[in-house]
């Protein structure tokens, strides 16, 4: 007897599903959008890393060329009771300087970096903060020549820093002073720029020979008062220059001035209280411009050559 024998076949379907595909798909497309907010939260806090960076170096950068200057400051000793030319003044009267350059300090002294002695052998030196725009914040640089125009130290010894002096390196594209091709521009993002003077015990200088209280403002003919009760001593009847002076800045990197949104009102009232009252700016400052992350804020001490 024959057995007949059956054949199965049986048929695997290839291929996926729509709902496979589709769940497929929408895993992918997750993985995706989170692979590249990986890439651009990266990308952000390395961009981030780098203009903070950029803001270090400028204001190093500056520190170093306010270190060059204030070691070339020209000091002298008059003889009892006379006046001499020779100035170094923080925040001048706004007869001189008016308040939209001390933001929230100016410096202006004489320097030994004249080039030509045939005319004098002084050159006049200033640093201050200038917002040409309501984005912009611009350190600047005085920088005067005997032979140049607007110099009025030994013909006019109480008036050698002006409105005129300062106007002529304020503007961005103002013409520079005479015979000076360098219209004072620096740097852009340097927001505040604080000084305070002190003496050399390192305590801050807050009162002129007088005992008037002067806060961060400094004249040297106005001499100040050094330490306390029977250790007190008063410089009030010669030239008297600082021994010590601190400078701070508050900067951004140039790449974030444009994302500058406004700026917040200085915290400049103690010179005793500087570095708070830089932070508390700093602070202020974030708050009031969230898309700048770059901000930094230094201060350096600078002994003052009194040979």
């Amino acid at each position: 007897m024959k057995t007949k024998r059956f054949q199965t076949s049986v048929f695997v379907k290839s291929g996926f599903t729509l709902i496979e595909v589709m769940v497929a798909g929408a895993i992918f497309l997750i993985l995706v959008v989170l692979l590249a907010s990986v890439v651009h939260s990266s990308t952000s806090l390395s961009s981030q890393a780098t203009a903070r960076l950029e803001a270090v170096r400028l204001t190093r950068e500056i520190l170093a060329l306010f270190n060059r200057d204030l070691a070339e400051a020209a000091m002298t000793r008059p003889a009892l009771g006379t006046n001499v030319p020779l100035q170094f003044l923080v925040n001048p009267d706004n007869a001189f300087v008016g308040p939209e350059f001390k933001n929230p300090s100016s410096i202006f002294w004489q320097s030994t970096m004249a080039r030509d002695h045939v005319a004098g052998n002084v050159a006049v030196v200033g640093y201050f903060v200038q917002r040409p725009s309501s984005n912009q914040s611009q350190l600047r640089r005085a920088f005067l020549q005997p032979q140049d125009s607007l110099y009025r130290l030994y013909d006019s010894s109480n008036n050698w820093i002006s409105s005129n002096v300062v106007g002529a390196f304020a503007s961005p594209s103002g013409p520079p002073s005479t015979a000076n091709s360098d219209q004072g521009w620096v740097a852009d993002g340097v927001l505040g720029l604080w000084i305070r003077c002190l003496d050399a015990n390192g305590s801050v200088i807050s009162n002129d020979g007088a005992g008037s209280p002067r806060g961060y403002a400094f004249d040297s003919r106005r001499g100040f008062r050094s330490g306390t009760g029977t250790n007190q001593l008063i410089y009030a009847t010669f030239n008297a220059y600082p021994a010590f002076v601190d400078v701070g800045l508050v900067c951004v990197s140039p790449r974030d001035v444009h994302r500058i949104d406004s700026f917040p009102a200085f915290t400049a009232t103690s010179p005793d209280n500087m570095e708070t009252e830089m932070a508390a700016f700093l602070t202020s400052f974030n708050s009031a411009n969230p898309r700048v992350k770059s901000g930094v804020s230094i201060l350096r001490r600078f002994p003052l050559n009194r040979s």
